[in-house]
């Protein structure tokens, strides 16, 4: 057999690319290497890579009969590329050694493990990656993200990708979720394979990034957003992190149906307070004269809040239950009261009493009403006292409930939009944007006073990053 022909021995080949078809590199910059194996380094000149193995001509092969394992390093365009492999076949006419790129060490603990939930993307918005190539000089990998777990992610690329394999790391890379947002982070490339797509070979790898807050957070609101009928509480135990209801559908209840699904929401928020609680006591005359409020998170609902609009103090809903000064209590024509307030559970921890509160201040804005009434739980007071609410000492249970009690609480929303109450990171995130708003409509008048204190919030938001 010749030399040219065991070259091209596809049998070896085949042991070291499978069906990869090799990138021959015997002329780039990057065709020599370092091997290490115990004491020993030797350059040697690479013949063919792929994402699978490499061949590469060494001075003796000899040396190489009593090696499993072994360490090759080549120098990229930013860094030096280390990579483990095990030997599949030795030529010793030619001095030619194939080897597999190892999965040993790193192997990545999606597959390791099934207790590692793993999230399909959305074709629809498909997240992406995007990185330089670490051995090919000027070169950008684009690549679609197939799924996504806490720590890592299966992504596809195109077959004609050789210069990937088993072990790189440190890439950086970025990573771009629709709508959602945008990571940079680095990443090692865990293991490569190759499957069929509608027909067609490509590149599939696992991928682990080096994980922050910033990172769970972008993914798990992706997920909570696009990736399918997985729970709010599913997602957290998948270690993601969902804050955020930002891209919450808001509307109002318009038919008999819609109201069904509100008082079915209020029975499974309101059962934690009373056992066996009858849903004929979650309707009452306030709901016909009412707008109610639904949230709806992942094609469900997650929230909803009753408005009440009264001619008198005596028709508030906490009149009935108890006697609220009229000192505490504004002009009828200046307030809306806001009741019925619930988030079902697998939506709980997230900002969405935030993001209701903000669309009641829309509504209060558009009708020039200054003070929201309500009443919470006291679980629920320190958030509402961020915003800026003044707790009174009213307190009532409803009937509905009778072991839970509820404080009447007021609002200055005018107050609020200009930042003279309420916590500074929310007023940044939930209030600002609507100043612009809130003074077209002559809700609101800004004067240099007030500019100074708005600027100033601004400026500290800006400075703490919120």
């Amino acid at each position: 057999m010749s030399q040219e022909r065991l070259f091209h021995d596809e049998e070896q080949i085949q042991a070291v690319h499978g069906n990869i078809y090799p990138e021959d590199i015997r002329n780039p910059a990057f065709s020599h290497g370092v091997i290490r194996f115990g004491k020993f380094d030797e350059d040697v000149k690479i013949l063919r890579f792929s994402p699978l193995g490499c061949e590469f001509r060494v001075g003796d092969c000899t040396a190489y009969k009593e090696v499993q394992h072994l360490e090759i390093t080549m120098s990229g365009h930013s860094n030096m590329v280390s990579l483990e492999a095990y030997i599949v076949y030795i030529s010793e006419e030619l001095n030619v050694v194939g080897v597999r790129w190892s999965t040993k060490k790193t192997k990545p603990k999606d597959e390791q493990s099934e207790r590692k939930k793993r999230f399909d993307t959305n074709d629809r918005f498909l997240p992406t990656a995007v990185f330089t190539n670490p051995l090919k000089f000027d070169e950008m990998i684009l690549c679609r993200i197939v799924n996504v777990s806490e720590s890592g992610a299966m992504i596809e690329t195109s077959i004609r990708n050789k210069f990937l394999a088993t072990g790189m790391s440190n890439i950086n890379v970025r990573l771009v979720f629709p709508i959602v947002g945008e990571i940079e982070t680095k990443m090692t490339i865990a293991w490569v394979k190759v499957v069929e797509n509608e027909g067609d070979a490509v590149l599939v790898f696992g991928a682990e990034f080096k994980v922050n807050r910033a990172f769970k957070s972008v993914v798990g609101e992706y997920v909570m957003q696009f990736c399918g009928d997985s729970t709010l509480n599913e997602i957290r135990q998948a270690g993601l992190i969902v804050a955020n209801s930002k891209n919450t559908l808001f509307r109002y209840v318009l038919t008999r149906n819609d109201y069904d699904e509100v008082i079915k929401l209020r029975a499974h928020a309101y059962d934690r307070y009373k056992e066996d609680i009858d849903i004929s006591e979650l309707s009452d005359v306030y709901d016909s004269r009412s707008r109610i409020l639904m949230a709806n998170m992942q094609n469900k609902l997650a929230g909803t809040l009753r408005i009440t609009f009264h001619e008198s103090i005596e028709e508030l809903e906490q009149a009935q239950y108890t006697k609220i000064s009229k000192g505490f209590v504004p002009e009828v024509h200046d307030l809306v009261e806001m009741t019925r307030l619930a988030i079902g559970r697998d939506f709980t921890g997230t900002d969405l009493m935030l993001q209701m509160l903000r669309e009641v201040m829309k509504v209060m804005i558009g009708l020039n009403r200054t003070y929201l009434i309500g009443s919470a739980p006291e679980s629920l007071l320190r958030i509402y006292k961020k915003v800026g609410a003044e707790a009174s000492e009213f307190t009532y249970s409803p009937a509905s409930c009778p072991s839970l009690k509820l404080y009447v609480i007021k609002i200055n929303m005018k107050d609020v939009l200009l930042g003279k109450i309420g916590n500074n990171k929310i007023w940044k995130k939930y209030c600002a944007d609507l100043i612009p708003y809130a003074v077209d409509q002559g809700y609101i008048t800004i004067d240099t006073q007030d500019k100074v204190v708005i600027n100033i919030k601004k400026a500290i938001g800006a400075i703490s990053g919120f």
